[in-house]
């Protein structure tokens, strides 16, 4: 029986082979990963039928992002908002990275910041087309998603996570909530793969980062160098470089982020993959500075 997905007053059907009508050929040929050339950026437009697919066919976003079958309204601002939307009534800020090669949308990460003493920051969503897997598109995803958060200099994250993406959060130090405060220094003494196993035996909606907890902190802190150094290439667009470098919460931020024409005045968030292929790639220790320069908090045992 085939479904019907609303966005924006428009109805998609979902059948598999009218994916067509709204998302570029599934069947063309992916490059090979000699002859990829990634580009990480913001969201826009045009990456928008790609997402759209990625919903419809995996089960796994489908329960991230449908009720009712209805895109929430928060991610499909996102992409009229090129990748990055700050709420004026509070202090909220929703981006969108993706990672292309060339015009094809590899993976995105969604990631909903706020700072609120009620609230924590949510790591949204984490999509790596199955074409692009087990090439390390996820750690560099979420590594740049991670590296927003601590600029922000919030400590507390959650993420719900999907079969694929647990031992990827696992290695980052996300626990599970029913581990009480003075259980963690026992949980994180465990490796990575005893952690994931608990993990899978006792399962929960959704996990928890708590960076003033000293024995997450180390595990972060160790896997954070850990993928820095193992990052694939890739380039890096001039607008998200820029924000890499701010706290995109900060009130002196605000104004870039609250609608669609300071968005482009201020050049934020646009597509820009206009660099040469013979332009020299970089790798991501070459634009993250050291991991303990980006935030520091106090942290309990």
């Amino acid at each position: 029986m085939k479904k019907a997905l609303q966005f924006n007053g428009e109805v998609h059907d979902s059948d598999p082979s009218q994916a067509s009508l709204f998302a570029k050929d599934s069947k063309s040929e992916i490059t090979s990963e000699a002859s990829s050339i990634y580009v990480l950026d913001y969201a826009c437009k045009e990456d928008f039928p790609d997402f759209l697919e990625s919903v419809m066919k995996e089960s796994a976003m489908a329960e991230i992002y449908l009720e009712d079958e209805v895109l929430p309204k928060d991610t499909a601002k996102l992409f009229d908002m090129r990748g990055k939307l700050r709420y004026r009534e509070s202090n909220r800020c929703d981006l969108m990275l993706v990672l292309r090669d060339n015009t094809k949308l590899a993976g995105y990460v969604e990631l909903r910041l706020i700072s609120d003493s009620d609230s924590s920051s949510t790591l949204f969503a984490l999509y790596v087309h199955n074409e692009y897997r087990n090439r390390g598109i996820g750690n560099l995803l979420v590594l740049h998603a991670l590296r927003v958060f601590l600029n922000t200099g919030e400590s507390t994250m959650s993420v719900s996570y999907t079969a694929d993406s647990l031992p990827l959060y696992n290695k980052f130090g996300f626990y599970p909530p029913y581990k009480e405060k003075d259980e963690l220094a026992d949980w994180f003494k465990m490796d990575d793969d005893q952690r994931l196993a608990q993990l899978k035996d006792e399962p929960s909606d959704y996990l928890i980062l708590d960076l003033k907890v000293r024995s997450c902190r180390d595990i972060f802190d160790g896997n954070f160098r850990k993928f820095q150094s193992k990052s694939i290439t890739f380039e890096l667009s001039e607008n998200l470089k820029a924000d890499l470098h701010m706290n995109v919460l900060a009130k002196e931020t605000a104004y870039l982020t609250s609608n669609t024409m300071l968005l482009v005045q201020s050049g934020l968030g646009i597509l820009n993959t206009a660099a040469s292929q013979d332009a020299k790639k970089r790798k991501i220790t070459q634009d993250l500075p050291e991991f303990s320069s980006v935030a520091k908090f106090n942290i309990r045992n």
